[in-house]
């Protein structure tokens, strides 16, 4: 890719608020999304040129009740969905995935496009262990820290406010804007 598979700073930025206001409005409207990665998100054309906008619904869940809000159950041992690589770590546990989860799939996106990769992408073979099990071992071997390492301090912020949501909880998308 001409950039290097990096963008800017202030493009990341620009592009979270965006992504932001765009998961804000997914979830007031009970969905969670569930495939947050750089694939779902699309920039628009011409006079739309700055907004971007979020695509393949086809994962999206209703996450609660449109008429009383009660959240709908949660469930273990759930088969993972979405792309590995950005999936949140509560999704990799087999967790039925939550507001947190889209918000914390985001902050993998951003990070990705600031550092072109993430650490867990194309593990390197190892005897008796699936590509999965590897990328799910890294994973949870890397701390927010390790992840957003040389990242203005605010990356770090973000994504350990996401893992430290509850399934149910409000996020407070004014504070992470």
């Amino acid at each position: 890719l001409k950039c290097g598979r990096r963008f800017s700073l202030k493009s990341v930025l620009m592009l979270a608020i965006g992504c932001l206001e765009m998961l804000e409005f997914v979830h007031s409207n009970h969905f969670v999304h569930r495939n947050i990665s750089p694939k779902t998100l699309l920039m628009g054309l011409q006079r739309e040129s700055h907004v971007v906008f979020l695509g393949d619904f086809s994962l999206a869940r209703r996450f609660r009740n449109p008429k009383n809000l009660s959240h709908l159950s949660f469930k273990k041992n759930r088969i993972q969905i979405g792309a590995p690589e950005f999936l949140s770590l509560n999704g990799q546990m087999g967790l039925e995935l939550s507001r947190r989860d889209d918000l914390e799939s985001l902050g993998l996106v951003l990070v990705y496009f600031l550092q072109g990769g993430l650490p867990w992408e194309k593990p390197p073979p190892a005897a008796n262990k699936t590509e999965h099990d590897l990328m799910t071992e890294k994973k949870l071997k890397t701390s927010v820290e390790e992840l957003c390492h040389g990242l203005p301090f605010e990356f770090t912020t973000y994504l350990s406010y996401c893992r430290t949501l509850d399934s149910a909880e409000e996020p407070d998308y004014g504070w992470l804007k």
